[in-house]
């Protein structure tokens, strides 16, 4: 134990030169850092707190890369500015004087800009709306797995984007000599260079859409499934396709693909749905007429149960139907009725048969 006088000679007191040693590493008194600890403390403690919230809200990212690519096109908004390429449409072609005819464009490189940006752009909008509309739908629904939330979470998506580019890409089709599935205005006027600005809007925001989800699925933000390495290749085959059909003027193919994919994708999203209600509506359908028996059981005294027919029936057509064999002649032979009644020279002849018969077997059983 330190005597009072310890404090004079630290070496004497452990605790007091541990307490130096301590203070002497950069810390104050109350072990706050100070100085330079304390500014890479603070660097640090910033980043830890932006990359934790940048993990509980993923939408933040792609939202500071649009605000930041936005801000430095409006300091400079000409046509010559790189980022102008990534929010507008390029390679616009000269419209003739006097013309009312949609401008029309042209395909270069920097049509790459423009999918880009707005592959960011649809990130940030499937992430806000999976995370501030879809995931508190999910929870108010019941849905508590977390699995189930995000899978949950997917199809809705899904749904929501196909039933907006469905509709818009049926909208441009039917500005092309392709409606409806028309083979052969694919080849009109082929090789198909130039567009007009909502053709080729809606075909290269369906290229980001697939870049989009390739960039979901390698950085994981989904579940990784059990066929990831086909599902891999399944994407990377969609996008050449794409673009090898934008490079060589194959888009009227191309809008019909995109078209015929986007319905299909609708009916699978809903398609597990559509079965559940179905499901869901026999079970309130039987629940009602247990309802209803219980109700008469207790109120009636009458415990029939209306949900199915009783074992003892007979339907109508069994009891017009008899037996072989009954009003027939003896030996079972059927009976012509003229007018619903038997002829009497049919009964006389079959009696007579029938006595006949019996007359041959005494004489054979006398001689016998």
């Amino acid at each position: 134990m330190p005597l009072p006088d310890d404090e004079q000679f630290p070496q004497l007191n452990p605790q007091i030169t541990h307490k130096k040693s301590y203070i002497g590493n950069g810390t104050t008194e109350r072990g706050k850092p100070s100085g330079r600890r304390s500014e890479r403390y603070t660097i640090r403690s910033v980043f830890f707190k932006t990359k934790s919230l940048c993990l509980r809200h993923t939408w933040l990212i792609p939202l500071a890369l649009i605000l930041h690519a936005v801000s430095l096109y409006i300091v400079n908004p000409v046509p010559s500015n790189p980022l102008a390429a990534g929010i507008f449409l390029s390679y616009p072609l000269p419209q003739e004087a006097g013309s009312d005819a949609p401008i029309h464009y042209g395909k270069g490189r920097r049509d790459f800009a423009f999918v880009g940006f707005y592959t960011i752009v649809l990130t940030f909008t499937r992430e806000l709306f999976m995370q501030r509309i879809i995931k508190p739908f999910a929870v108010m629904c019941g849905i508590k797995s977390k699995a189930k939330q995000n899978r949950f979470m997917e199809q809705c998506y899904t749904a929501i984007y196909v039933s907006i580019f469905g509709p818009f890409g049926t909208y441009v089709m039917s500005q092309t000599p392709i409606w409806y599935f028309d083979t052969a205005g694919m080849y009109e006027g082929f090789p198909h260079k130039t567009h007009h600005a909502v053709f080729k809007t809606y075909y290269l925001l369906q290229a980001a859409y697939w870049t989009q989800q390739m960039v979901v699925l390698l950085f994981m933000l989904e579940k990784p499934r059990k066929d990831f390495r086909e599902l891999v290749a399944h994407y990377v085959i969609t996008l050449a396709l794409i673009w090898l059909s934008y490079w060589f003027h194959f888009t009227y193919m191309g809008i019909a693909v995109y078209i015929t994919m986007d319905i299909s994708e609708f009916f699978l999203a809903y398609i597990a749905f559509a079965l559940l209600s179905a499901l869901q509506a026999v079970n309130l359908f039987w629940w009602l007429y247990i309802c209803r028996i219980a109700y008469r059981f207790v109120v009636t005294k009458t415990g029939i149960d209306e949900r199915s027919e009783s074992e003892n029936e007979v339907e109508p057509n069994e009891k017009s139907i008899k037996p072989y064999g009954i009003n027939s002649n003896a030996n079972d032979t059927p009976k012509v009725l003229v007018n619903g009644e038997y002829p009497s020279t049919l009964d006389q002849a079959t009696t007579v048969k029938s006595t006949g018969s019996i007359i041959s077997r005494m004489k054979h059983e006398k001689e016998d």
